[in-house]
């Protein structure tokens, strides 16, 4: 983040080592889901707060997409659910 609290790249590792990479037009940052979280499946897919069973992993539990929206950022998409049946 710059002084104005714009965000202007990412510090990432990679191989063990911390790396400086700048963003020309934005940052994208890809993180998972939210179905174990009760409250963001309510408040974003109502329709999925009745299923009986959830496909995911325990860790989808919009942290991630918390994270991002904290710093700024804005969850433009996947903010819906789908279900499969045999």
């Amino acid at each position: 983040m710059d002084d104005d609290g714009t965000v202007v790249g990412v510090i990432a590792v990679e191989e063990g080592e911390r790396r400086a990479i700048a963003a020309r037009r934005g940052v994208v940052l890809t993180a998972g889901g939210f179905i174990y979280n009760p409250d963001m499946v309510r408040q974003h897919t109502p329709q999925a707060a009745h299923c009986a069973f959830y496909v995911g992993t325990d860790t989808d539990d919009g942290s991630g997409i918390r994270l991002g929206m904290g710093a700024g950022g804005a969850a433009v998409t996947s903010m819906r659910s789908n279900a499969r049946c045999p």
